[in-house]
């Protein structure tokens, strides 16, 4: 049987982090929990059920870590994530290929419609087919409007945005409840990818369902991946890591690394059903050709897959540095300060 004192101890060091006092702050709750224990024995108590009332009485092990985080003034996005650098970048770098893949081939797709774009006097047959179908990123234009270059940059981009999401969601170091939410958003451009990868093979055949459905899915995948990314998940503390006494990779806060992952999330989200509608309203309020599908459609979301990468890249610029685990360089480590429990007294 598992002692339930070093069950919650385990739990309380993991919700820690990598927080400088989080040692010294579990060694003397487990001091605490011990006493109580023992008290209790005293007074007649099993020694099993004695345990464990003394960690009902401590609280939760997230409160207790919110509280002791407060009282040594440690925000968890302040704790060093154990994070190499190349891994955003690698990801940054893809989806930055994908958005000029996504770019051209919206450009090929919308050539017949070139000056045409604002003024319906002026549009030409060529056009108004083209605006029959669909645009040629991230979505498939019916047969007639193919082309081979287009499919091949539709795939280009497509695969690209999949292998992003994929070096995101496994190569940074999730916690293992949560990693399988965080990578279902790669489902969506990876069956586009596949569709459009058919159809390379094969011209004359017609879109599948299942990838249009899963374009469908990108908010069904993607807003559940964001709230747990930005709101539940935590990067493994470096005890998880690396083993106890060793220190993480302190290149970024847990901070930057769930912003950088979050941004990065909505540049692969662009295949999204939503952004669409909203690229259609915003290109038919400039555009006097808003029936069917606009001129230029696409190109926006070449733009969201471009700006999420950029951001990302700024954001692990230019943000500030994490604490690292012993204090700032010339200082000691900060002495041991004492702890109010909640839900018990010293």
């Amino acid at each position: 049987m598992t002692d339930p004192i070093d069950d919650y101890c385990r739990a309380l060091r993991h919700e820690l982090g990598t927080m400088p006092e989080a040692g010294d702050v579990v060694a003397e709750i487990e001091d605490h929990l011990r006493e109580t224990t023992t008290m209790l024995v005293v007074a007649g108590t099993p020694d099993a059920e004695a345990a464990r009332q003394a960690v009902d009485r401590c609280g939760r092990p997230g409160l207790v870590a919110r509280s002791v985080r407060a009282i040594h003034q440690h925000p968890l996005d302040r704790d060093p994530a154990p994070v190499g650098r190349w891994v955003f970048g690698l990801a940054e770098c893809l989806l930055l290929l994908a958005a000029i893949a996504a770019g051209a081939a919206t450009q090929l797709h919308w050539l017949p419609c070139a000056g045409d774009a604002i003024t319906p006097e002026l549009i030409q047959d060529a056009c108004l087919t083209r605006m029959d179908t669909s645009p040629a990123f991230p979505f498939i234009p019916e047969v007639a409007e193919r082309s081979p270059a287009a499919d091949g940059l539709r795939l280009a981009g497509l695969a690209l945005m999949a292998l992003a999401w994929t070096v995101v969601s496994i190569l940074l170091p999730w916690r293992p409840r949560v990693r399988w939410a965080i990578a279902l958003p790669v489902l969506p451009p990876l069956a586009m990818a596949a569709d459009t990868l058919w159809l390379i093979a094969d011209p004359t055949a017609q879109p599948q369902p299942w990838a249009e459905a899963a374009s469908s899915m990108t908010e069904l995948l993607a807003i559940p991946a964001f709230v747990v990314i930005v709101f539940l998940a935590a990067p493994l503390d470096h005890a998880d890591r690396t083993g106890a006494g060793r220190r993480p990779p302190a290149s970024t806060s847990y901070g930057t690394f769930r912003w950088r992952a979050a941004l990065l999330l909505l540049g692969v989200a662009a295949t999204s059903q939503l952004r669409a509608v909203l690229e259609y309203a915003m290109i038919g309020s400039i555009s006097g050709l808003n029936w069917d599908t606009p001129p230029g459609m696409g190109y926006l979301a070449a733009g969201c897959i471009a700006l999420s990468a950029i951001a990302s890249l700024l954001i692990g610029r230019f943000a500030p540095p994490p604490v690292a685990l012993d204090g700032p360089a010339g200082t000691s480590r900060p002495e041991r300060t004492a702890l109010t429990v909640p839900g018990s007294a010293r």
